[in-house]
């Protein structure tokens, strides 16, 4: 049981790392929110961060639902394995999600000082 573990955490840590590195093949894009519909937009800000529930499995599209569009994307391709790392920012604090081919497998909210 100890190996596993031992292999699970070095597993999500070098996914974090691949996803936190810095490279020029990072795709990154500015908030969308002046090109969303009012709606979309009054959608995502009733939501703060730090109240934000997501839960490991959820798709791409049902956190951006909640949240909106993020702040920051960066995308890795290894073979069949996608790894997405997104964040959320507002004045509460930051979301940090790690997707695995398209579902949570990693969330963070970071408070604000």
């Amino acid at each position: 049981m100890t190996k596993i573990r031992l292999i699970l955490t070095a597993f999500f840590l070098s996914v974090f790392l691949i996803a936190c590195s810095d490279d020029n093949t990072n795709t990154s894009s500015a908030p969308q929110a002046e090109t969303e519909a009012p709606t979309e937009q009054k959608t995502a800000s009733t939501v703060t961060m730090s109240d934000a529930k997501i839960e490991l499995g959820m798709t791409e599209k049902a956190v951006a639902d909640l949240l909106g569009s993020p702040q920051s994307t960066q995308t890795r391709t290894i073979e069949a394995l996608t790894i997405t790392h997104t964040e959320w920012a507002d004045k509460s604090g930051t979301v940090s999600v790690q997707f695995i081919n398209g579902e949570v497998k990693f969330q963070l909210f970071t408070a604000s000082n």
